[in-house]
C-alpha cells in the first residue's frame, strides 16, 4: 500500500489507496489502480476541502479546510470510516489557509 492520495475534488475527501502492478517482468510499464475505500465529509459544501497532508505514524489527515479557514485533522486508522478528531482554526491568521504538511 502506498501513501494517502494527496488530492481532493469536493468537501467530501476521497481516500484511496494506490494499487501498484508490474505490467511485465521487464518492468516495461507500471499500471496503477485506485479504490474508493472511503470518505471524510467536512460538512462545509463544495470544495472546502482542499488539499491534504498525511502522516504514516499517527494514521491522520491533516485536511485543508478553506470554508472554515481551519485545518481538520482526521482520524484514518480505519479508512473505511474516517472521523473528524480536531478542526484547528485558522483565521487568527489570516483571511485563508492554502497549504499543510506535517
Amino acid at each position: 500500500m502506498s501513501k494517502l492520495q494527496r488530492f481532493c475534488r469536493s468537501a467530501l475527501v476521497p481516500l484511496f489507496i494506490a494499487v501498484l502492478a508490474i505490467a511485465s517482468p521487464a518492468g516495461a510499464g507500471v499500471v496503477v489502480g485506485l479504490d474508493l475505500v472511503g470518505r471524510y465529509d467536512s460538512g462545509l459544501g463544495e470544495a472546502a476541502a482542499e488539499i491534504v497532508a498525511y502522516d504514516a505514524a499517527s494514521k491522520r489527515a491533516f485536511v485543508i479546510n478553506a470554508e472554515a479557514v481551519a485545518v481538520d485533522i482526521v482520524d484514518i486508522a480505519l479508512p473505511t470510516a474516517p472521523k473528524l478528531v480536531r478542526r484547528v482554526d485558522l483565521t487568527s491568521y489570516g483571511a485563508g489557509a492554502n497549504s499543510v504538511d506535517v
